[in-house]
């Protein structure tokens, strides 16, 4: 086929093949885009069953519009009656490869779990249930974005099985037991997959092994994997947890929504890169964060002085514009330093509430704000990480005042330097 122009596709080259598919890459002619065709293999296309799940797939995908889901074109067929997907092509390469290549680090494992969940929480929330997680099923884009693709046997809450009676959809490995004893399955099956796969990236093997299909069949079903330590001694025991629950054999003691893994995966995400932060705000004293305060204030009072000067008494030599001024807040209360998150989508600020500073943020463009502390004291000075994953303020809490950090979306907060700062400087701070 590779030469070859089926519809607007000009057909570049074979990409990979599967039970239920043949990849290619392939050129739009018309929109001048690079994607990918998915053809049913020509021996399934009298297959009725066969043609069902290629169909469902289509369908299933195109209604998650998500950045951690492969995105969907279209779905049509050859003049000679093939049928074939239209979707996304992205640059990378599968989680397959990355595993057995043994090149994840810890850091990288928990990242790529996380996105995963992200996705899944997506389709969990459309009451579609994947069936099929693996490595093969993930695409690993040269940015380092995940992709969940293949979703040929997903099933919609309360949907009639597609596949054939009796036969077990999924690669054996990464499914559940409560499906290989022939039981009901639900979205809780996407999380024992999403275990194995993360056990997986760790380890560099799979958690349950088995020369034989019942061997491994009772190995699922029975035993327990090695601890994550005896391959990666780096492995925390919070992160040991997180794989236990995923892959409890009793659906009802599993994780039982993907958002609650995701959430636990995204707090370990966050301590594994507080420390980067650490050390930056343990490079500054006391006395160096209380000069640059005054600098800055003397700075702003230059500025301001020098802009009363002009408009007073040398505006006649400027021309008059007109300025549209738009009020982001409308609070009955003081908003304290502003600071910008490096993307500039976001502005963290400190506003009163009951009486003392919390730190909120919000869209730069207006919306909602978000409450960051809450807190008898007053949290004040926000400052953002270079990535934008964390706001840093000062509290004053108990004899003096401290740094903390905290996800700009809310979050465990983690207190990082003792500045002592005395207590009565808050009066100062709000008067700033």
């Amino acid at each position: 086929m590779i030469g070859q122009t089926i519809s607007h596709y000009k057909i570049l080259e074979k990409l990979g093949a599967g039970g239920m598919g043949v990849v290619y890459k392939a050129q739009d002619v018309k929109l001048n885009r690079t994607v990918a065709l998915k053809f049913l293999p020509i021996e399934l296309t009298s297959d009725a069953d066969a043609v069902n799940r290629f169909i469902n797939e289509a369908q299933t995908a195109s209604a998650l519009d998500h950045a951690n889901i492969c995105t969907i074109y279209e779905i049509d067929e050859t003049e000679d009656g093939r049928m074939f997907i239209c979707m996304a092509y992205y640059e990378g390469e599968t989680l397959r490869k990355k595993v057995t290549s043994k090149q994840l680090s810890v850091s990288s494992a928990i990242d790529i779990a996380r996105q995963i969940a992200n996705g899944l929480a997506r389709a969990h929330e459309a009451g579609i249930t994947h069936r099929d997680l693996k490595p093969e099923n993930f695409i690993i884009t040269t940015r380092g974005e995940v992709k969940i693709i293949d979703f040929g046997i997903a099933i919609l809450a309360g949907q009639s099985r597609l596949t054939k009676t009796g036969a077990t959809p999924g690669t054996m490995m990464y499914t559940p037991p409560e499906q290989l004893q022939g039981k009901a399955v639900d979205h809780r099956a996407d999380i024992w997959a999403l275990g194995v796969v993360l056990y997986e990236m760790l380890a560099g093997q799979a958690p349950f092994r088995g020369d034989y299909e019942a061997a491994l069949v009772y190995a699922i079903a029975h035993e327990s994997p090695q601890p994550l330590v005896r391959h990666r001694p780096e492995t925390s025991e919070h992160l040991q947890r997180i794989v236990d629950k995923a892959l409890d054999k009793n659906p009802d003691t599993r994780y039982q929504r993907v958002v609650e893994v995701l959430a636990d995966l995204q707090r370990l995400h966050a301590a594994a890169e507080a420390p980067r932060f650490e050390k930056v705000f343990r490079a500054k004293s006391a006395r160096q964060w209380n000069r640059g305060m005054i600098i800055a204030m003397v700075l702003a009072l230059v500025v301001a002085g020098t802009g009363i000067y002009l408009f007073l008494f040398d505006s006649s030599h400027a021309p008059h514009q007109a300025w549209t001024i738009r009020p982001l807040t409308s609070f009955a209360g003081l908003e304290h330093r502003a600071s910008w998150s490096p993307d500039g989508s976001l502005i963290a600020f400190g506003h009163i509430v009951k009486g003392n500073l919390d730190v909120l943020v919000m869209p730069a463009g207006g919306g909602k704000p978000v409450q960051l502390t809450d807190n008898p004291a007053d949290d004040v000075a926000p400052r953002w990480s270079p990535n934008g994953r964390f706001v840093a303020f000062v509290s004053d809490r108990g004899t003096g005042s401290n740094i903390y950090l905290i996800p700009p979306l809310g979050g465990v907060e983690r207190k990082l330097v003792e500045t002592n700062v005395p207590s009565v400087e808050r009066t100062m701070r709000l008067k700033c």
